[in-house]
């Protein structure tokens, strides 16, 4: 696991930003960051989450009946209402993949679909406090997928049990109807994956040349999640609370270690422990007996991306068991999980 490292503020900034990629990042740890920050009596103001949409801002903007006229602007003016409030604007900032990057060109960035040049330089030039926030670069191109943020149906496309065409995108997430990827060039995949490998290097470069001149946190959203996918508080509650130090310092957020693991207790105590789902139950493959070519090729080309890109959250974790279908995702329990961020 990363060893994150934390950067600290003398007074609370007027703007917390959390830069975060798309698909599982973003939600957890800005519902743990209220959940943190609310318990604490850390005053903050956040009338939506994802700022840097049009529509999110638009709609944040109407809440104190003001007109949207960019998103600049709309930053400028909701720091101010957190001012009058002598609270502290928490945002995030959605880091979306860019599946059409070309290296060609010094800022087209494979992160910088979503992040507005603008609202970037607005929010640093405020001196916003900002954190990176980011997930393992095959787990996120599979959500993304899924959902139909990434759109190259030549290389994946998302797909019912049955094979054909899910449309369903971002309301799968609350769908009885299991959707998987369906993997047309593993080939391909593999050099898309090879070019998100540095996720919060690359977010990082951006920030600088919008006049980042601090340096920025980045944190694992897998880290920040540990303490859900072991029963007794042991060594990955010990590496949650290390990355949680690192993101809420970085975010000018007051806290102690005693309430980050009230905190915990209470997720815990609500949904029960977590378990890591197998890349095995999240591509699709034919049916048919496991001795078929075509199936045998699907399996092996997904094992070798697994293996070079999948997420192990232990040394022993087991990634791939294509003789088994999870039963646990089944469970009355299990099933009412929220499936990004920590629900209602």
């Amino acid at each position: 696991a990363q060893m994150a490292t934390s950067v600290t503020f003398s007074v609370p900034p007027s703007i917390s930003m959390l830069v975060a990629t798309c698909c599982g990042a973003s939600t957890f740890a800005f519902d743990f960051t209220r959940l943190v920050a609310n318990a604490g009596h850390r005053n903050l103001y956040s009338p939506a989450k994802e700022l840097n949409k049009v529509s999110v801002m638009t709609r944040a903007l109407e809440l104190v009946h003001e007109k949207y006229t960019g998103l600049d602007t709309g930053l400028r003016h909701l720091a101010g209402v957190a001012k009058t409030k002598n609270e502290t604007l928490f945002l995030v900032a959605e880091a979306r993949l860019n599946l059409h990057y070309q290296r060609a060109g010094e800022m087209n960035l494979p992160v910088t679909e979503m992040l507005n040049a603008r609202f970037l330089a607005e929010a640093l030039r405020l001196r916003s406090a900002v954190v990176i926030a980011h997930r393992n670069p095959l787990d996120l191109l599979l959500c993304s997928t899924i959902d139909c943020f990434a759109k190259i149906r030549a290389v994946m496309e998302p797909t019912f049990q049955n094979g054909s065409y899910s449309p369903l995108c971002f309301a799968r997430r609350t769908a009885k109807e299991r959707v998987y990827v369906r993997v047309h060039d593993f080939d391909a995949l593999k050099t898309k994956l090879r070019e998100f490998a540095s996720m919060s290097e690359t977010i990082t470069q951006l920030l600088s040349a919008f006049g980042a001149d601090r340096p920025i946190p980045a944190v694992r959203v897998e880290d920040l999640a540990a303490f859900q996918y072991e029963k007794t508080p042991g060594a990955l509650r010990a590496l949650s609370i290390h990355n949680w130090g690192v993101l809420l310092e970085g975010l000018g957020i007051g806290f102690s270690t005693t309430l980050v693991q009230s905190r915990m207790d209470q997720v815990m105590n609500k949904w029960g422990v977590r378990q890591d789902e197998l890349y095995s139950d999240r591509f699709w493959m034919p049916a048919g007996d496991g001795s078929m070519p075509e199936l045998m090729r699907m399996r092996a080309a997904a094992e070798a991306l697994v293996d070079e890109f999948g997420f192990k959250r232990s040394p022993g974790s087991k990634l791939i068991d294509w003789a088994i279908e999870q039963t646990h995702f089944k469970s009355e329990k299990a099933a009412s999980m929220p499936r990004h961020g920590l629900g209602g």
